[in-house]
């Protein structure tokens, strides 16, 4: 039933928010988490950026807003992304014996424990999903095998909209193509067509020159004289 609650709402999402949405207050609500959020791993600068998060206070938001992936010392979001593998800790204490620089992000004496978990697709890293559970002992098998079904789940969402909008990226740009080959024929013809004289000429420049970038044209020639002399406009 849980799952299917994720699913669904997965399913039904069809912008990035909703789908962002869908990960993380579904799960968030799914395992009675404290905490929850999701990092996207960018393609070009290849920082982790936080897309969504629940629970979070606005300094941990601030501080881990985007956190680039050979930040020292690590963090367990980015570990998880580098290893490509699962990350369970099970308590505050082991949280900070192993990543002691965040025992200033931490609050004191909460029994929790964290899973974070990649996001993958075709061998490559989309991002993580990281929980907070407010309970310190281990996650038994039936609870770590369900986080994973949820990140396989959450893996294909992300990669879903990754294809979206690069195809609608490919669509603009092939459609931007097609203008402007059609904007240079339609020049070119009119500059073929046009007298050889070169006053005529020089003003069917212009003027298809002007409306095809919706703007003020001018050609101005070197005369004998040394000057420029402004020829169309």
């Amino acid at each position: 039933e849980r799952l299917w609650r994720i699913t669904a709402a997965i399913a039904y999402a069809v912008s990035s928010a909703q789908v962002f949405e869908a990960l993380v207050d579904r799960v968030y609500e799914a395992v009675g988490a404290t905490s929850a959020g999701l990092w996207l791993v960018d393609e070009k600068s290849k920082p982790a950026r936080l897309v969504r998060g629940l629970g979070y206070s606005d300094a941990v938001k601030h501080t881990f807003d985007s956190v680039p992936l050979d930040v020292a010392p690590s963090v367990p979001l980015v570990d998880s992304i580098r290893r490509k593998e699962p990350l369970w800790i099970r308590s505050q204490a082991e949280l900070i014996e192993r990543y002691p620089h965040l025992s200033t992000v931490v609050t004191k004496g909460r029994p929790y424990r964290v899973s974070c978990l990649p996001l993958v697709a075709h061998g490559r890293v989309l991002g993580t999903l990281a929980l907070t559970i407010e309970r310190a002992w281990d996650a038994d098998e039936d609870e770590q095998d369900f986080l994973l079904l949820v990140a396989k789940y959450a893996s294909q969402a992300i990669e879903r909209l990754r294809l979206l909008d690069s195809e609608r990226r490919s669509r603009a740009e092939a459609d931007s193509a097609a203008v402007r080959l059609g904007v240079l024929s339609q020049a070119s013809r009119a500059f073929v067509e046009t007298d050889l004289d070169l006053a005529s000429r020089l003003r069917a420049v212009v003027r298809e020159l002007g409306a095809a970038l919706s703007s003020c044209v001018g050609i101005a020639l070197l005369q004998a004289d040394g000057l420029l002399h402004t020829s169309a406009a």
